[in-house]
């Protein structure tokens, strides 16, 4: 029997059957990778080369203004930590880190070369592609999805069906991203991430909807009550302008399932012109005077490892500069 690699167990476990000789595989799929769409990092791509951008970004365009240069003083105590924080970032345990997605697949490809026989290794693809998908890496995600299948077919293993629908809905939720990224951010308007779409937020770069509508297809087609799939099939042809006239009658989500009890006016999205147009991940905000000028400044959150917790100074003319250095706050990850 062999014995899995010590990662950290997902919420879920599938098997892999080898055919000759009988034996079972572990081989973790994540089942609620449909999540990851909408709720994981979003790392913007370099052209469809694969290559990623250093800022942690989610529908949002890259921020132009940054901290204006001056004086830095910071207390001895915040020092003491920001020294802290950074020797707990490098002494980290990723293996227990879900969110450290980013240090876990450099991990699972120092492991691989270690590992050729088929279940441990089956194991460490599968956990790859996975963890590829939830740092925003989807290209990359697609590939090491192939490569599990392909190292399936190479070595006479069946992946059993938890495991083909694991792969099938992983790719998909790739696909959705990978459109995402090559749109939603690269093309950004404040029409991008309304529900349901407007014509100025549909994709122009088809590839990553067109094909997670196939897949997700193929999903409903096996397994008609996923209500997950049905969703995202509906948002994918949203994301092209085909919705609902394209959307097979079978899975059609009706448009009056959108429609509100009462008028409800949108919020127009103004973060560009505030210069509060900040890329990083979901966190939070304090709204107070914080310099008793009489206007209301802004301290942003993000739940990156290494996200910067930062100062923005209400200009009072409608406009924010941040002053994340001149407050003391550099090297403050929150």
């Amino acid at each position: 029997m062999h014995r899995a690699v010590p990662l950290p167990s997902a919420p879920a476990s599938t098997v892999v059957r080898n055919r000759a000789p009988a034996q079972v595989i572990p081989v973790v799929i994540w089942r609620w990778a449909v999540g990851l769409f909408l709720l994981g990092p979003i790392f913007s791509p370099n052209g469809v080369t694969g290559e990623r951008l250093t800022n942690e970004v989610y529908c949002a365009p890259a921020m132009t203004n940054r901290a204006v240069g001056g004086p830095v003083f910071q207390a001895a105590s915040t020092r003491r930590m920001v020294e802290r924080l950074a020797d707990l970032r490098a002494n980290l345990d990723v293996r227990g880190a879900i969110y450290a997605n980013d240090e876990r697949v450099k991990l699972i490809r120092k492991l691989l070369p270690t590992q050729m026989a088929p279940g441990p290794r089956g194991s460490l693809l599968a956990d790859l592609a996975n963890q590829l998908l939830l740092s925003g890496q989807p290209a990359e995600a697609l590939d090491a999805y192939q490569a599990l299948e392909d190292f399936s077919a190479t070595n006479h293993m069946e992946l059993s069906m938890d495991t083909r629908k694991g792969v099938r809905i992983g790719k998909a939720t790739a696909l959705l991203r990978l459109g995402e990224q090559e749109n939603c951010l690269m093309s950004h308007n404040s029409k991008s991430c309304y529900l349901p779409l407007e014509p100025a937020g549909f994709h122009q770069l088809t590839r990553g909807s067109r094909g997670a509508i196939t897949l997700f297809t193929e999903q409903l087609g096996m397994y008609p009550g996923d209500l997950s799939s049905r969703w995202l099939l509906n948002l994918a042809y949203m994301t092209l302008g085909e919705y609902p006239a394209k959307v097979p009658a079978a899975w059609l989500i009706p448009p009056q399932v959108f429609a509100s009890d009462y008028a409800l006016p949108r919020f127009p999205e103004i973060a560009g012109a505030l210069g509060l147009d900040v890329d990083g991940l979901a966190g939070g905000c304090i709204i107070d005077d914080f310099d008793n000028d009489g206007f209301l400044d802004l301290i942003v959150s993000a739940m990156g490892l290494n996200s910067q917790l930062r100062y923005f100074h209400n200009d009072g003319d409608g406009h924010f500069t941040e002053r994340t250095q001149e407050a003391g706050l550099q090297g403050l990850p929150v």
